[in-house]
C-alpha cells in the first residue's frame, strides 16, 4: 500500500503544480493579448478622430479613400505602402487612380492571414454609375 501511495501523491502534487503554472502563464498571455487589443483599438480610434478633425471634405467617397490611404500607411507592409504611394501620385497627377493592384494585394494579405488558399486571378468588378441605372439617360455610341 505504501508503494502505491508515494507515486500517487507525487502525481497529484505534480499535476497541481503543473496546472497552477500553466494557469499562471495562460492568464498572463490573455492579459497581454487583451491589453494589446485595447491599446490598438484606442490608438485606431484616436487616429480616426484626428483624421476626421483634419479633413474638411464634405464628399463621403473622398473621405473613405483618405481613410483607406492612412490605414494602409499605418497597418500596411512595405510593398502595400509603396503601391499606395504610387496610387496617390497617380491620382495627384491625373485625378484618377487604378486601385486594382492594391485591392489584389489586400485580398491576398487577408486570405493569407486567414490561412485561405491563394488566388492567382485579379479582380473583375462592376461599377454602376447613376446615369446607367436609367436606360433612357444612358448614351449608346
Amino acid at each position: 500500500m505504501e508503494s502505491l501511495l508515494l507515486p500517487l501523491l507525487t502525481a497529484i502534487i505534480g499535476g497541481l503544480v503543473g496546472g497552477a503554472v500553466a494557469h499562471y502563464f495562460a492568464t498572463r498571455r490573455d492579459i497581454a493579448v487583451k491589453r494589446r487589443e485595447v491599446i490598438h483599438s484606442n490608438l485606431l480610434e484616436a487616429l480616426d478622430d484626428l483624421d476626421r478633425s483634419n479633413s474638411n471634405r464634405p464628399d463621403a467617397e473622398l473621405k473613405r479613400i483618405e481613410r483607406v490611404i492612412y490605414r494602409i500607411y499605418v497597418f500596411g507592409d512595405e510593398p502595400l505602402i509603396q503601391m499606395t504611394k504610387k496610387m496617390v501620385d497617380q491620382f495627384v497627377s491625373t485625378n484618377e487612380a487604378d486601385t486594382t493592384e492594391i485591392m489584389v494585394a489586400l485580398r491576398n494579405r487577408i486570405r493569407s492571414e486567414l490561412k485561405l488558399e491563394p488566388l492567382s486571378e485579379g479582380f473583375k468588378y462592376l461599377t454602376i454609375l447613376p446615369d446607367l441605372r436609367n436606360p433612357t439617360k444612358a448614351s449608346r455610341e
